[in-house]
Order: C-alpha cells, then structure tokens, then sequence
C-alpha cells in the first residue's frame, strides 16, 4: 500500500514538472556559434548555453541508455557544419518544444557521422542543470545573457550563473564598464546595492557594505584569483587606483566568503577578471583624462598579450597620477610654528596638493598547466591632514605590494583536479616628509624642545602561502571542492612605537576547508565549512549552508553563513584591550596593554526573484547580520596619554588604537528591478539597513562628540557613521545607434553623519570636533561612447560625472578627528582606448577541420 501511494505522488510530481514545462512557446535562439568547443564538450562563455542537447534532455524523455548514446551521436554530429546551420534554422523557427525535438532527431538520424573520437564517456556530453534551467526559462532576451551568465566567485568553481550561486550577487561586465564611463572602481561599485564609501586615515577611502564599516580588512579584492588586499592593516584603498579598461567582469558579493576564501572575505568579495585569460593575442591602450577646473586626473593603461605554440605571456601595466578633491580640506600644523597639543591648522585648497599616484601590474606566463603570475601594486596618497608654514602638505603615505603566485592544474583525470599553489606576498608601508616639531610649554607658549621624528618610517611585511585545492566532479549534478592552506605572517618595523614598543611580530595559520555542491531539479544544496587555527588568535569554524534554484522564471536563495575576520599585523601591533595601561613617568611613557581577538559573524540572507516578463527581472533581498566581537578602529583618550603625550608627533592628545567590543550587526533589504531589451537597458535599485535591533559598537554609532565614551548621548539609533541607510540608484544605457550609446546614472544618497572640526571664530588656536549631520544628495552622470570610430578597436568616450555639482562627502565612519573631505566638483572625463585582436588563425583552422 505505502509502495503504491509512493508511486502515484512521485508521477503525479512528473506529470507536474512535464505539464508546465511543456507550456513553454518557444525556445530560445539558439548560440551555438557563440560557444567554444573542447575536448570534452561545447561550452559558452556567456549564458547562452541552451544548446540542442539539453533541449533533447528536457523533452525527450526516454531509457537512460538511449540518451546517453543519443547525446554522443548528437555531439558527433555537431562538428558538421551543415547540421549545425540547420539547427539554427530550426531552433529560431520552431514555435513548440515537441516539433523541434522531433526535426531534431530526424535530423540526427539522417545525418552522416564523421571521425569524433568513440572513447569519450557518455557523461562528458552530459549537460549541467544550469544550462539546462536556461533553457527552461524558454524566456531568451537580451537580459537572459546577462541574469543567467556563471560565476566563479562565492563557490570557487566555475559553471554555476547568478540566480543559482550560493550568494547574493552582482555582475558588471565590460560593456558596463565602458557605457558607464567609470574612471576607477568607486564609480563601478557605487551602481551596487548596499555599497557605500567612507573617508579613512590620512585622506584615504574605504568600503562599506550593506551599514557595516568594511575598511578594516572585512572585504576581499581578487585580480584574476591573487589577493590584492593590504596585509598589514589589510584594508583596501579606492580612488584612482586600480584599472577598469582592461576588465572582462566584476564579480561582487554581498555577504560572506570565508568559507572558501578565508578571514579578508567576511563582509564581502570583490571578483576582477581581467582579459589575461582570453584566447586571443591582443595590444590595447587606454587613456582617461578628467577635469574639474583643473587636470584632476590623468590615467595610462597598457595591455599586451601573444600566445606561442606552447607558450603564453600576457600583462598589464596602469599609472597615473590623480587629486584626491579640489576643494578645501582644514589641516592641521606640524612644524616649529605650531605644536600638536593645540590641535590648530586652517582650511586650505586641495588643488594640486591631494596626489594620488597609482602605478600597478600584472604579468602572466603560462606554460602547458603552469601558471606564474606577477603583480606589483605602487600606491602613494598626500597626507590631506597635515600642513606646514607654507601651507603645503609636505608628507606622503603609501605602500608597495609584490605578490608572486605559481601554480600547476594537475588534471589526474577528468572528473578530478588538484591545483598546488605557492605565493609569496611583501609589503613595505611607509611614510615620508615629516617635518621637526617644536614643543611648546603650555602656560607661557615658550620653546622647551625640538622633536626631530625620522623622515621616513617602514614596515615590512611577508607572508609565504602554500595551499592546495581539489576539486572532483562526480556528475554534472555533484561536485565537491576542498584544500588546506598555510601562511606565516612576519613583519619588522624599522622605528619602533613608544605606545606599543613592539618591533617584530611573527604568526602562523593553517586552514582546512570543503565544500559540497549537489544540483538537484527541485533545489541546489551547497554545504561547506572552514577551520583555521592561528597561533595568535586561536582556532574558528565557519560553516555555511545554502538552498538556491531557479525554477523557470523563478528563483530563490536560502543562505546561513557563519565568517570571521582574523586581525592583521596592524591590528596585532596597535590593539588595545581597553582597560590596562602602564605609565613610566620617569620615561614619560605610557604602553598600552595588547590584545585582540578574532570576531565572528553569523550571516543569514533570503533572496527571492521574478522574471515578469523576457525583458524584466525584479529581485529582492532580506539579509541580517549579528557580530560578535567585532573589530573596530577609533581615537582613544585619556588623562594619562593627555599629560604625557600631548607636545609630541606620535601621539598629540591621545592615540589610535584597535579593540573588540560585545557585539554589533545590521538588517536590511535591497530591492532591484533588470529591464533589458536590443535597444537599451535600465536598472533600478534601492537599498536600505537599519541597526536599531542590534547591539551597536559605540564608537561607529551616531553620538554627540565627547572624548569620554560615557559622556556621549545617542542622536540616531538606526544609523551608523558615514554610511547613509537609504541608497537608490538609476542606472539607464541606451543605443541611439549599434556604435553610439547614451547612459545616464542618477545616485541617491540619505543623509548621514559624521563627526567634523569645530574652530572658534575668535580664536583659531581653540580646534575641538563636533557631530555634523550631511543632507541626502542627488548625483547624475552622463556619457557618451562611440564605438568603432573611424578605426575597429577604437573606442572614444566623453561625458561629465556629477553634472550639477551635488555636495559629496566623505565623512570618518569611527570616533575620528579628521574633518569630512568633499569629493571632486563636476568633473569632465574623456576616454580612449585602442584595442588591436590577432585571431588566432590556427585555431580557426583546427575549428573548420
């Protein structure tokens, strides 16, 4: 009895699943030209992986064997040319699902075979269920190429697309880009959802993502797999920095990689893809020039790549230089005129004085499964927050990052993959042009002493990294991926701290981690989990559980993540625990007591989306966010530091420190409307987080300014610092004609809070800091790109970022005591690239034969 009530519900479920996928009208047009073939089977770059075979797949349901013989004999078939013609033909006229198959396996059945190779398994032709959900969808439109493109990033392996990959999701591709009219990556990712940007130390901008501050190392940046993250204070720094000529795509997360990519990911991971991978060998060249009044950005980019018989070398090279704004910044003195304990300085231009000077690449060699990949990353900024007597800003800050990787993709056969890679990563972080400084006594103003600090100040970090990755493909339904990895971090200051006194610090870590990905009809379940034991802050697992599937013009995310953030060297290095300090007055020191540890996040997120039409998706998201001791960066003061510390370099009236408080989080939603069609495309997006449910880190939350924490009275409960909590972006490119587009983006942003200096008008000497609240801003962008101009490959583009001049700021999103940095004012951009493509004639040639 219970074996036939099995029967009939699990044919009713057939019957279901058989009866609405045959409601479909049409399939989709068909791509097979646009996909690659290989050695094992076609594939495609894109989504349009809705070849013939799972269309069979899906309607031509018969005995396993028959299949399985019947998608060989199709795939043989393929390479004649004749056939494929035919299908096309087919494929575009068909207007029901049955007819086609039917043609199709006429057509097999007549036509001749040619000289495939007979020993390929059956399940080498076997199509995955990603490619398979395309065709389901049987709604094929110019958006499907972009909402159903895969993804590596969130699962470490390829061939899942967007709407199915365990993670909330963003995609921008080249021709975003490039119709955009994006300088750098804080024009990309200001299109994101959820992604907000904050002014950090010494005038530089960090992230923040979905009302969390994620400048501290708590978002991961890959180039083409190889971290490019700061690993001392493991922070990433935004503002004419990094390339986007040559970028294929973006991958950007919104939420949790720790599982598979360790404790930079736990906020969030930024995914570049660059062209070094493509087939072809190609020269490009690319200049952006911007004006704002006068030159604040120019910017030179070169890239080169030649494929050899077994040999292949590709790179990049960008540089520039740039201003950080054009308007006026208050900086404070550091020379003989002024001593630091009055904390005084003056409003002065930024124009000419806030440098950012660039200079980055990458080169890749490749020899069979080899693969060696250099990048070296030169970043220098102006210190906008220190002047001397002529007004100048006579100190700069930057590092230098050289990460050489080399790896072997061992294929021990063809379900089975093991990548062995070695890393060495070394960093020098300095800082340069500090003047002397006098100290003054502080009743009578008179000259006690002069402090003579070193011009120049280092520290050198390296990590070595050796890991090992497996990945083995049990069907096109299962696969799992798991590795170790082990690094040792060392790292050597040159002059030591007189608050920490520590010159070397040294630490080790093992990771563990594994993954397991099952495709099933009904729902993809991916499960996976991390550990990592560290010798400075112990051991953390992080595990991670996600249901996601796309069900025709359907689809839903159930994610649980739990990630943590393991402390860098500078976390280490200027941690404070936030109670004990030793004073030395005979030394007139005082040394704060370390200790940090490492803070875990517990991720949970829902995403649910609708294909209402073939030109229109809309997607929602709910995510909530609960840390627990989280790390955070602030300006701590006592009487003790006053008193000792108040007429000198290092540390005038206080110091900058790290510490763990309780707990923290936020929740939110983000809400994004796709409409795409031949001749245009719109994207809508709104986005919003509140944290007035979660326990709040005191010195990120908006409070009246007090250098005693418990004198602070709360003015928001909902925001933090910053970081705006409502966020909608318009972003619309339209093809006047196939070579000539228009786009227009409009960003709004809410209003937000800060804290900024507080100069008494009858006496400048008297500085202190206050909490400011920034109206909601309104920015539009337009650009103008044509394509192919009067040369192919040549790419001009103009147009003008902030056309009405809307007041951007950039405010500290910690208790901090730099003044809120405006951005650059209405700014004129010009762009052109040149790209020159050598197709490969050889491969054309083994394609025909």
């Amino acid at each position: 009895m219970k074996k036939r009530m099995f029967r009939y519900i699990f044919s009713g479920i057939v019957v279901f699943f058989t009866v609405n996928t045959l409601k479909a009208q049409k399939i989709a047009p068909s791509s097979l030209d646009s996909c690659s073939k290989n050695n094992e089977y076609y594939s495609c770059d894109t989504a349009k992986t809705d070849n013939v075979d799972s269309v069979y797949l899906k309607f031509g349901r018969t005995k396993k064997r028959e299949i399985k013989q019947t998608r060989i004999n199709f795939h043989r078939k393929l390479q004649d040319s004749a056939v494929r013609e035919h299908i096309k033909t087919l494929n575009n006229a068909a207007k029901d699902a049955p007819k086609f198959i039917f043609e199709i396996h006429k057509k097999i059945e007549t036509a001749e075979l040619d000289t495939a190779p007979t020993s390929r398994k059956a399940k080498d032709f076997d199509i995955d269920l990603d490619s398979l959900d395309n065709i389901k969808s049987c709604k094929w439109s110019a958006l499907s190429e972009k909402i159903n493109c895969t993804v590596e990033a969130g699962t470490g392996i390829s061939g899942m697309n967007i709407r199915n990959s365990p993670n909330v999701i963003s995609v921008v591709s080249e021709e975003d880009i490039k119709n955009s009219g994006a300088r750098d990556l804080i024009d990309v990712l200001n299109l994101v959802p959820g992604i907000y940007f904050a002014l950090d130390q010494r005038g530089n901008i960090g992230i923040g993502i979905r009302g969390q501050w994620a400048g501290d190392g708590k978002v991961l940046m890959l180039i083409d797999g190889q971290e490019v993250n700061d690993i001392y204070s493991s922070k990433l720094y935004f503002g004419n920095h990094f390339p986007v000529q040559f970028i294929k795509r973006i991958e950007i997360i919104r939420g949790p990689g720790t599982a598979i990519y360790g404790g930079f990911a736990e906020l969030g991971v930024i995914n570049i893809v660059t062209k070094i991978d493509e087939e072809n060998n190609r020269i490009s060249f690319g200049v952006i020039n911007g004006n704002a009044g006068t030159n604040v950005q120019r910017s030179y980019s070169l890239f080169a790549k030649y494929k050899f018989t077994k040999f292949t070398f590709a790179g990049w090279i960008h540089w520039g230089d740039g201003q950080r704004s054009d308007k006026k910044y208050f900086s404070r003195y550091v020379d003989e005129r002024h001593n630091s304990f009055l904390r005084s300085g003056k409003y002065v231009s930024l124009q000419d004085e806030s440098n950012v000077t660039p200079s980055v690449f990458q080169f890749s060699f490749q020899y069979k499964n080899w693969n060696l990949k250099i990048l070296n990353d030169n970043y220098s900024v102006t210190d906008i927050t220190k002047i001397d007597t002529n007004d100048k800003h006579p100190i700069k800050s930057g590092f230098r990052i050289n990460c050489t990787e080399l790896k072997y993709d061992w294929k021990i056969s063809s379900s089975f993959k093991l990548t062995p890679r070695l890393s060495v990563v070394n960093q020098v972080t300095e800082i340069t042009g500090r003047p002397g400084i006098v100290a003054y006594d502080k009743n009578t103003l008179l000259p006690q002493k002069i402090y003579t600090p070193p011009d120049q100040y280092d520290n050198f970090v390296i990590r070595p990294k050796l890991s090992v990755i497996g990945e083995y493909e049990y069907s096109v339904r299962a696969n799992c991926l798991f590795g170790a990895e082990f690094y040792d971090d060392y790292f050597r200051r040159l002059n030591i701290d007189s608050l920490h006194g520590k010159s070397e610090i040294s630490y080790q870590n093992l990771s563990l981690f594994g993954q397991m990905v099952l495709k099933t009809p009904f729902a993809n379940f991916i499960g996976g989990v991390r550990y990592d034991k560290n010798s400075s802050y112990g051991e953390k697992v992080s595990p991670r559980l996600c249901l996601t599937k796309k069900f025709e013009y359907f689809h839903y995310k159930l994610l649980m993540n739990k990630a943590f953030r393991a402390p860098a060297v500078a976390h280490i290095l200027n941690s404070f625990d936030g109670e004990n300090y030793v004073v030395d007055l005979q030394n007139q020191k005082v040394t704060l007591n370390r200790g940090i540890k490492a803070e875990s996040t517990r991720y949970l997120e829902i995403e649910v989306g609708y294909q209402i039409t073939s030109d229109i998706l809309l997607t929602a998201n709910f995510f909530d966010i609960t840390t627990q001791n989280p790390i955070a960066f602030y300006f701590y003061k006592n009487t003790d530091i006053e008193n000792i510390y108040a007429d000198t370099y290092e540390a005038p009236n206080g110091a900058y420190v790290y510490g763990n408080f309780e707990s923290s989080g936020s929740r939110g939603v983000e809400f994004e409307v796709q409409f795409k069609t031949r001749i245009g495309y719109i994207r809508k997006s709104y986005s919003f987080y509140s944290v007035a449910s979660k326990s709040k880190i005191p010195v990120q939350s908006v409070r009246t300014f007090d250098y005693d924490f418990n004198n602070q009275e709360e003015v928001n409960s909902s925001a933090v610092l910053a970081l705006p909590q409502h966020k909608i972006v318009i972003d619309g490119v339209f093809y006047i004609k196939p070579d000539f587009t228009v786009s227009m983006s409009y960003l709004y942003f809410s209003q937000k809070y800060g804290y900024d200096v507080d100069v008494n008008p009858n006496n400048p000497l008297e500085v202190s800091n206050r909490l400011i609240t920034k109206n909601s801003v309104f920015v539009t962008n337009l650009f103008f790109r044509w394509k192919r101009l009067l040369l192919t490959g040549l790419d001009f583009s103009f147009g003008v970022h902030n056309l009405f001049n809307a007041d951007v700021d950039y405010l500290q999103p910690y208790f901090g005591l730099d003044a809120s940095l405006s951005a650059v004012s209405r700014e004129w951009t010009i762009k052109l690239s040149y790209d020159i493509n050598f197709k490969s004639e050889r491969k054309e040639k083994q394609h025909d034969d």
